[in-house]
């Protein structure tokens, strides 16, 4: 039987595309969760994204417009509840499994963070060491994290960065956004599904709160412990609980922030490491347009359930949205100082606009962001305003309005600004400054009369 189903995979590898979906799934509902399956698993990720042996499966080139089919098969088969879920669900029954994702795959700064230290907790127990050199090798994941960590890896594999600019609508994108909205809801009062309720993979995390003026590797706030009074027994099991429900949310919205909004820094320290490691990501327009709608997703979160505590999965989601302004702080200063000088700079221009407008998003989804043309019209016509409850955002995020805005103005002195488009970015620009500066001096004026 165990040889039966070893030549069903390797012969479903071969077959077409549709085909071998086709086939994937019978395979994937027709096994129970054997060794055999958990070999085969990782040659499944590494014949999705690709590797030295295999192009993959086109995530990134195959569009909706373009093969319709094709699209549609690999959404079904990928989506948040589909046949590759299924597959790591079932091998979760084994809650030792792991599997191990080697260092030098990582961003370069991810890798620097993890070597040297102190990392976020969520990496803490998934640490792998060389017990004669004592350095970190690899990380060991369990097969969902193993992978949205390969997921996530795909946007900025230099290997597929050769999409044009018509196949932004591609399968990798939608199942971006997919994955947001099924492991990232909006809504606190909506599980996660399917229920794992006897998972026993993940250690219990607690730590102080995260707040947007502790530096990046300062230790997460994934659960708040227990303020009641109860006692350490009653905050163990509280916690241990709240992760179980909330550690699926907490993979996805770690390794989207840290992976897709990497920066690539050489400086003398880290030279050796640079020539060690990965070539050097650059930024797609693909790659921002997708971290355009992460940001856009965080944003979304209501502020009223952010700072509601009776939420266990409120402190998660307070943090997600700290460590992705920071992030994408350094992110926009990389893209604004390294990106052509031409029209397409208005993809950036978006980004930066979205993050320091979070108003724009509030009780808004992203689902429509899989449709080009119509968010973009809903986006014009919004109606959300700056008021008061984001003075606290505002003056925690500072640099991210005054320090890029100083970046992006040189920009335009060297523009054509008598072309169409680049005199449509600068109207853009202006027009949300001065609403911004229209409230900053509202500000000032209603606090010196009160």
């Amino acid at each position: 039987m165990a040889h039966d189903i070893l030549s069903q995979f390797y012969t479903s590898l071969n077959l077409p595309l549709q085909e071998k979906l086709i086939e994937l799934t019978r395979i994937i509902d027709h096994t129970g969760p054997n060794k055999d399956l958990q070999a085969l698993f990782p040659q499944l990720i590494s014949n999705v994204f690709s590797s030295p042996f295999s192009s993959g499966w086109g995530l990134r080139t195959i569009t909706c417009d373009v093969n319709k089919y094709e699209y549609e098969a690999l959404i079904s088969f990928l989506e948040p509840q589909g046949p590759m879920f299924r597959l790591c669900y079932k091998l979760l029954s084994d809650p030792s499994l792991r599997y191990n994702l080697p260092l030098n795959v990582l961003p370069l700064d991810l890798q620097m963070t993890l070597e040297r230290g102190p990392c976020p907790q969520f990496y803490a127990d998934i640490l792998s060491i060389d017990s004669q050199t004592m350095n970190v090798v690899a990380l060991a994941l369990n097969p969902f994290d193993y992978y949205i960590f390969h997921f996530a890896l795909h946007l900025i594999s230099n290997s597929q960065n050769k999409s044009s600019w018509e196949s932004w609508n591609s399968v990798y994108f939608a199942l971006a956004c997919d994955y947001l909205m099924h492991f990232l809801p909006t809504d606190p009062n909506i599980p996660v599904l399917p229920h794992i309720p006897n998972y026993t993979g993940k250690v219990p995390i607690a730590a102080p709160l995260q707040t947007a003026n502790r530096p990046l590797h300062s230790p997460s706030l994934l659960l708040l412990p227990d303020l009641t009074g109860s006692s350490i027994n009653n905050q163990h099991t509280s916690q241990a609980q709240s992760r179980n429900e909330i550690w699926r949310s907490e993979t996805v919205m770690q390794a989207f922030i840290d992976i897709w909004m990497s920066v690539e820094q050489i400086g003398t320290s880290n030279i050796e490491m640079y020539k060690r490691s990965c070539p050097v990501n650059v930024s797609s327009p693909e790659r921002v347009r997708t971290v355009r709608v992460l940001v856009k997703h965080l944003h979304s979160f209501p502020v009223k359930d952010i700072t509601d505590s009776t939420f266990r999965s409120s402190s998660l989601r307070k943090y997600a949205r700290q460590k992705m302004c920071a992030r994408a702080y350094y992110y926009l200063k990389h893209l604004v100082t390294t990106w052509p000088l031409d029209a397409s700079f208005r993809l950036v221009m978006e980004l930066w606009l979205s993050l320091i407008q979070p108003w724009r998003y509030v009780n808004r989804g992203i689902s429509l962001s899989r449709f080009p043309g119509i968010e973009n019209n809903i986006e014009e016509n919004n109606t959300n305003n700056l008021d008061a409850s984001y003075t606290q955002f505002i003056a925690e995020n500072f640099p991210s309005y005054t320090c890029i805005f100083q970046l992006v103005i040189p920009r335009f002195m060297r523009l054509d600004i008598t072309a169409y488009k680049n005199a449509a970015m600068l109207f853009r620009l202006g027009k949300v400054i001065i609403s911004f500066v229209t409230y900053l001096i509202w500000s000032r004026h209603y606090l010196r009369t009160t």
